[in-house]
């Protein structure tokens, strides 16, 4: 089960992999001003950002990125053995469920399905 969980209220545990930025997985993309941030490009919303990062993650997939593709399958080796997998970041909330880790969970239980 892969579960995206916040940073900031989250309890961590052994089951963690942060994907925050300055990860590999990190979201090189936001609405924040960039000056506030480690990201390197700047999006109109927090929707818009999400989205480019899935066109950014499939395209370093397809490209065969090293970090990013190892990354992506030590997550799905860990969830094909049925490891929990909490995918941790500071963005998702309960009231607010924008966040790219939404798409590596996406991501890794459509491998996972097949």
């Amino acid at each position: 089960m892969i579960v995206v969980v916040n940073k900031h209220n989250h309890i961590e545990s052994f089951f963690d992999y942060y994907i925050g930025r300055g990860s590999v997985l990190g979201n090189p993309f936001t609405s924040k001003p960039l000056d506030k941030t480690k990201a390197q490009y700047q999006c109109n919303t927090k929707e818009e950002s999400v989205e480019k990062y899935k066109e950014y993650l499939i395209n370093k997939i397809n490209n065969k990125d090293k970090q990013i593709c190892d990354e992506l399958n030590k997550l799905y080796l860990r969830a094909k053995t049925g490891n929990l997998i909490n995918l941790v970041c500071y963005c998702v909330s309960e009231t607010n469920n924008v966040c790219h880790g939404l798409i590596i969970k996406q991501l890794i239980e459509s491998k996972l399905r097949k």
